[in-house]
């Protein structure tokens, strides 16, 4: 199912916290030496906290109480409100930590009790989404659901599309770890629907994001990756390179799955050399796991030791935040593979206390069944059976058929091998009935894969109608348009028949002609965003170039048609019936 190394080195990577940026903490003190209000004091403060999370986690904490703190004794619901939930967010940024992840769920619990005593409606929509979150990274999947609910139910009356679109792909996210992908796959559309009728990029690019990691769950790569350039473009678009850190890593992971190393290596390498030239030195933590994780996952195993060896940075990191007991289980593997045994011994003693202290319920099963393995591969079978077996309650409690059916293979082998032939047949027919389970599953996931392209299909057709017919108003506008200019003209050179007023003649003619104009630059307008792709400055540009052409056309064009229906002959009815009468001799009138 998965490989031994890979396990434990992927499940350090959502340890480096994104974009660690060294050189920003002069930047974020002196924010902070600036700050006069309460709220830019503890903004400062939490911000700080942030970037120190990945770096000094006890100066991370000190900056997170001095933040909280201040919220607290300003009074002010709001601040304090949101004090609470950046502080729960920035402790899931290691959610592998059992211990974060209760303490985040305690911010969350206390923003939710803040939000709901003032009616900070967002608020409390988001600290619902953390609460999900928090449930989500400890197994409990229900319970989960129940806080999603709640977070969409409050955003469905808020007018913040963050905290709609924010909703729904947890919602997504959720509904995706209960394998009940199709729910989740329409959410993650409702989250799109929020965000493009929005019009605002940061939210398209989180919607595309989201879908982007369906797309990888129910592996659909190439689509995954046409998702991910999605966001690329958009950070392009705004100049954001620090954004393109991760876009870079997120689509070279997904060549990785797709086995397409090369690709995928220089995603990597464009990401390292991109965190040098904006000299964030922390951040290249990030590629730099990847491309050991992608050997190890290539079994390439000598290769991706000699690449951890040569980037000590790696170990250092690990050690300087308190998680180096992960790093001791990705040794252990490396070496039990290797054959080291004494070496991967010496490791996996080393991290076992605190793995069995700190680690969330996935981060022990990884490391039971690694154990487990080290055992397998020198002949205790005895041994390896007990870890097997603590792995297996953690797959029972979380419920995950995948674990199960791991376990249950293992435990097959294991208790046969031992001479417990009864234990061993009965691991095996548990073994049968998960892989017939996961054989089933496969199977919906081909119909769900046909489904979410039957979706796609609709979502597109619906979205293409609703171009169309847009379109087709905006054509009836135009003629409408058309039609009243066409009308205005026609009105004003037939006042030219008649004895009126100059004055009404310039009023109509003023009024026909700034219509005109006007209409002929919303007709450019549209043109002028598609040459210049929405940039400020050629538009600005273009217009002054179009107005300096325009203005004196319309003066001049007004000021002689005005003048040529002022001056000229008027016809009076009447009046030239009388004047013929006088001209015809009486005889002939007789």
């Amino acid at each position: 199912m998965r490989k031994c190394l890979a396990c434990g080195l992927l499940l350090l990577i959502v340890y480096v916290t994104t974009a660690q940026k060294d050189f920003l903490a002069d930047s974020l003190r002196k924010d902070l030496s600036i700050s006069h209000t309460d709220a830019s004091k503890a903004n400062a403060l939490a911000a700080l906290a942030a970037y120190y999370g990945g770096v000094d986690e006890k100066l991370s904490k000190s900056y997170g109480d001095q933040a909280m703190e201040v919220a607290e004794l300003s009074r002010d619901r709001k601040l304090i409100a949101t004090t609470w939930l950046k502080a729960g967010f920035r402790l899931l940024n290691k959610p592998g930590v059992a211990n974060n992840m209760a303490i985040a769920m305690d911010c969350f619990q206390q923003a939710e009790k803040v939000a709901r005593d003032s009616d900070l409606e967002d608020e409390l929509g988001f600290a619902y989404v953390g609460m999900a979150r928090v449930a989500r990274g400890s197994g409990d999947y229900g319970q989960a659901l129940n806080y999603n609910n709640l977070a969409l139910s409050v955003a469905s009356t808020s007018g913040n599309d963050s905290l709609k679109v924010t909703a729904y792909n947890s919602m997504g996210y959720t509904y995706r770890y209960r394998n009940e992908k199709l729910l989740a796959f329409r959410h993650h559309l409702d989250a799109l629907n929020v965000a493009e009728l929005s019009g605002r990029d940061p939210l398209l690019a989180l919607a595309y994001h989201a879908l982007a990691d369906f797309y990888v769950a129910i592996e659909e790569y190439d689509k995954a990756i046409d998702y991910e350039m999605k966001v690329m473009a958009i950070d392009r678009k705004a100049g954001n390179k620090y954004a393109l850190l991760d876009d870079y890593n997120n689509t070279g992971k997904i060549f990785v799955r797709k086995k397409q190393s090369d690709l995928a290596l220089s995603l990597y390498e464009k990401s390292i050399a991109l965190a040098d030239s904006l000299h964030y030195i922390s951040y290249k933590l990030n590629p730099y796991l990847d491309i050991a994780n992608m050997y190890f996952n290539n079994d390439e195993t000598l290769k991706g030791m000699a690449y951890l060896n040569d980037h000590p940075e790696i170990k250092d990191w690990f050690i300087r935040t308190g998680i180096g007991f992960f790093l001791d289980e990705g040794y252990g593997s490396i070496y039990s593979l290797l054959g080291k045994y004494d070496s991967a011994y010496y490791y996996f003693k080393r991290a076992e206390p605190e793995i069995e202290q700190k680690a969330n319920p996935f981060g022990k099963y990884d490391f039971y069944r690694q154990f487990g393995d080290f055992y397998k591969s020198k002949g205790d079978y005895k041994t390896a059976i007990t870890y097997y077996l603590k792995s297996k309650a953690i797959g029972e409690d979380v419920k995950d058929i995948y674990l199960l059916e791991t376990t249950a293979k293992n435990l097959d082998t294991l208790y046969g091998k031992a001479g417990d032939f009864r234990t061993a047949y009965s691991y095996n027919v548990a073994y049968n009935q998960y892989k017939d389970s996961l054989r089933n599953l496969a199977k919906e996931a081909d119909l769900l894969k046909l489904e979410v392209d039957n979706d796609n299909k609709r979502h597109e057709r619906l979205a293409r109608e609703e171009e169309e017919r847009v379109h087709r108003r905006h054509n009836i506008q135009y003629m409408g348009f058309t039609a009243g200019i066409v009308t205005l003209f026609i009105v004003l050179v037939m006042l030219g028949f008649f004895m009126v007023s100059p004055r009404t003649i310039r009023a109509l003619g003023f009024f026909s002609f700034i219509f005109l104009f006007e209409f002929i630059i919303l007709l450019a307008d549209k043109q002028i965003h598609e040459w210049t792709h929405g940039e400020p400055w050629k538009i600005l540009l273009i217009k002054i170039f179009l107005a300096a052409g325009l203005l004196p056309l319309h003066h001049w064009l007004e000021h002689k048609v005005i003048h040529y229906l002022n001056t000229r002959r008027k016809f009076v009815p009447g009046k030239a019936l009388f004047k013929l009468k006088k001209e015809v001799p009486s005889t002939a009138v007789e």
